[in-house]
């Protein structure tokens, strides 16, 4: 659905996005803010080609980030390891334990 009304005034459960917010080093507060503003529980990212979790907003938030390739359950198990993901480490931030599956034989 198409609409004019500014992301900041939509609500979501989850907010995709290429970029990462602020607990990921590279990451940009302005996506903290829309997250808090949308009321999200969980932030997906890509962009930085490294499996991550972690929190903003004060641990209120989740974050997960999707390494290259890679495929992830909304509760943080990694279905698909990214093929980068012993990338760049993220800043300290409220930490979240993920499920790491065992590929079936």
């Amino acid at each position: 659905m198409l609409t004019d009304t500014p992301l900041w005034d939509l609500r979501a459960d989850v907010l995709v996005c290429h970029e990462a917010p602020s607990c990921h080093r590279y990451g940009f507060g302005a996506l903290d803010d829309l997250a808090a503003a949308m009321r999200v529980s969980l932030v997906v990212h890509g962009h930085h080609h490294t499996d991550h979790d972690g929190a903003i907003a004060g641990g209120k938030i989740r974050v997960m980030g999707v390494g290259l390739a890679g495929v992830r359950a909304f509760d943080g198990t990694i279905i698909r390891k990214g093929q980068r993901s012993t990338g760049r480490p993220v800043l300290t931030c409220a930490a979240w334990e993920p499920k790491v599956e065992k590929p079936k034989r």
